[in-house]
């Protein structure tokens, strides 16, 4: 499996391929995850092998191009029956090519609507640079593409056949994730992921602001990095009182599954999503959902979601007021809802998918 970052404690495409990877050998397969990033946590080195680069290069250019050479040595000279590919962009590429020139099949899952979204490839076919029509490759060459929600399959359908490409979801450890659910939730809205303004938590801490006087008991707890486009707003809401805004720092996975059971509401306010991790663990708990109106937040919660328009604060506060007021009753749908992104689900999909190709 080739990924850009791990360990994956805040979602994204390292957390599936390294829960991927343990199910399959639990089940008899041998699995490898070639990765660039670590994080702060330790990562079980039976399943992650780190690339690189290890220069302090950052995510610039340079080092997309050495990630990407060293991916594309590895699987050449990799004896995988099948390699899966967990993004469309250069060390997808390159993983491709590998896998083009050994004639190994391989599966290219499009991970997100953003840089590894198909209509960022085709503006680079639109400008005719040649770095675009190589990347399109990717999707002309894999066996099988799979997309996570509707529309990041009408994107890759002017890329490649129909009958190429399925949607696959996520899927989370629901098991675990169960037995830590908390039966006394604490007075607290949680966000978990990479603190972000394109996870919207700039408009989420503007809106937590215009509630604190009403809700002085609860309190708001980031999980994750910060990044660098919001950082001075997290210190300024960390750092008054009355906001009751608590940044818990980046914390292993077992910790940030553990600290959302506690909480009652779970807050993800996105511009732009694939589709979240943590979205999916807040559900497997239990936690009343606040979420932006896109098109894949609407596919995973349905009715139960409550839902504000992107980038309004005045809509992100009302449906922050009408979750923490809400019935604790619907704790149990939401739970419902989540089974049908089980881990146990997603395995047998890919398991399938390995055996038919391999």
């Amino acid at each position: 499996m080739v990924v850009d970052k791990a360990p994956p404690d805040y979602g994204g495409a390292g957390a599936q391929a390294l829960l991927l990877a343990q199910e399959l050998t639990a089940r008899g397969w041998h699995a490898r995850i070639l990765a660039r990033r670590r994080g702060p946590a330790s990562v079980d080195s039976r399943f992650v092998v780190f690339l690189g680069p290890r220069c302090g290069l950052g995510d610039g250019l340079l080092s997309n191009l050495l990630f990407s050479v060293q991916v594309f040595l590895r699987v050449l000279r990799s004896r995988a029956q099948v390699v899966h590919i967990h993004g469309a962009y250069y060390y997808g590429f390159a993983a491709a090519l590998a896998c083009k020139l050994r004639r190994r099949p391989y599966i290219l899952k499009v991970t997100l609507l953003g840089r590894d979204d198909p209509q960022s490839l085709r503006r680079f076919v639109k400008f005719k640079l040649p770095v675009g029509r190589l990347l399109v490759k990717q999707f002309v060459w894999a066996r099988r593409v799979i997309a996570l929600n509707n529309a990041i399959l009408e994107s890759c359908l002017s890329l490649v056949d129909a009958e190429c490409i399925a949607i696959l979801p996520n899927g989370v450890d629901s098991k675990s994730l169960q037995r830590l659910r908390s039966d006394d939730a604490a007075n607290a809205v949680v966000f978990s992921g990479a603190i972000s303004r394109r996870k919207g938590v700039d408009q989420l801490l503007k809106a937590w602001f215009s509630l604190a006087d009403d809700y002085p008991e609860w309190e708001l707890r980031l999980i994750g990095p910060v990044r660098d486009d919001v950082a001075e707003l997290v210190d300024e809401a960390c750092s008054d009182p009355r906001a009751q805004v608590r940044h818990l720092g980046e914390l292993s996975q077992e910790e940030a599954w553990m600290e959302m059971g506690s909480c009652s509401v779970f807050a993800l306010p996105s511009r732009a999503e694939g589709l979240s991790n943590a979205l999916l663990e807040a559900m497997t708990l239990g936690l009343r959902c606040v979420v932006s109106d896109i098109a894949v937040n609407e596919e995973v919660c349905g009715s139960l979601g409550f839902y504000a328009k992107s980038d309004q604060e005045d809509g992100l506060s009302s449906a922050l007021r009408a979750a923490i007021e809400a019935d604790v009753i619907s704790n149990a749908a939401v739970m419902a809802a989540a089974s049908y992104f089980s881990l146990d689900r997603l395995v047998d999909n890919y398991e399938n998918m390995y055996l038919s190709l391999s």
